[in-house]
């Protein structure tokens, strides 16, 4: 590395560590973002994915948050137990179900045209248990042979 670039790169790390430090440890939330996000690191969505039926886990479905803000939310998949567990931020979330094999689900809707219902996390409510039931999936479809 070049001298020039050490400097660069030293004032650069000096500059970045006298932003950390300016920052009181006690400050209230609103002036420390770094707390504030400690404070809601907290609330956690979790539950457990089970087949309708036979009420055994699914492992690895895939289990999806989202807000209205947020388009494109980061899957976690259950665990051998069905379990998940997602540390997430103060809001509202809708939640997406999916396994190959089975029905798509929205947490809360009865079909695919009724509205999810969403869940509330908040400090005062730091962690919300979901209990989710997957019906297996079908499909009818008619093989057309052309008769002579």
């Amino acid at each position: 590395m070049r001298p020039r670039a050490r400097l660069v790169a030293l004032l650069g790390l000096i500059a970045l560590g006298g932003g950390v430090l300016a920052q009181r440890p006690d400050a209230p939330a609103r002036d420390n973002p770094a707390r504030a996000q400690q404070r809601t690191s907290n609330l956690i969505v979790s539950g457990r994915v089970t087949d309708l039926a036979s009420n055994r886990p699914l492992p690895r479905a895939k289990v999806s948050l989202s807000t209205s803000a947020d388009a494109s939310p980061l899957p976690v998949f259950t665990d051998n137990d069905g379990r998940f567990a997602v540390s997430v931020s103060t809001g509202r979330y809708s939640i997406l179900v999916e396994k190959t094999g089975y029905a798509r689900l929205r947490y809360g809707a009865r079909t695919e045209l009724d509205p999810p219902m969403e869940i509330e996390v908040s400090p005062d409510l730091p962690a919300q248990e979901v209990d989710i039931r997957l019906i297996k999936g079908a499909a009818i479809f008619k093989i057309f042979t052309q008769t002579a």
